[in-house]
């Protein structure tokens, strides 16, 4: 089994997703914490399943269902690196 790390930018980026779903409406920021913690969990089930997203091959992206959201991670050994969870479409206010 894999340890996921989180980093401190992809921190940062889920929590201001948070506060911004929220503004819209209560619960809407815990139905987004939700589905990171989903996504999260299907990565380290199986991290190589998803794509490479650089030239590299080392990083990789899950794009979340329900929300214009992606996370993209790299595999070290046996820890899954979480370097962001963006918005993908534009950033937020």
């Amino acid at each position: 089994m894999y340890t996921i790390i989180i980093s401190l930018t992809a921190q940062k980026e889920e929590a201001e997703a948070y506060l911004f779903y929220e503004k819209i409406s209560d619960g809407l920021g815990e139905r987004f914490l939700e589905e990171v913690e989903n996504a999260l969990e299907k990565i380290a089930a199986n991290p190589t399943h998803y794509s490479y997203v650089d030239s590299t091959n080392s990083l990789r992206d899950l794009a979340l269902e329900k929300f214009p959201f992606v996370i993209i991670y790299e595999i070290l050994a046996d820890k899954i690196i979480v370097t962001n969870i963006h918005h993908t479409k534009k950033e937020l206010k």
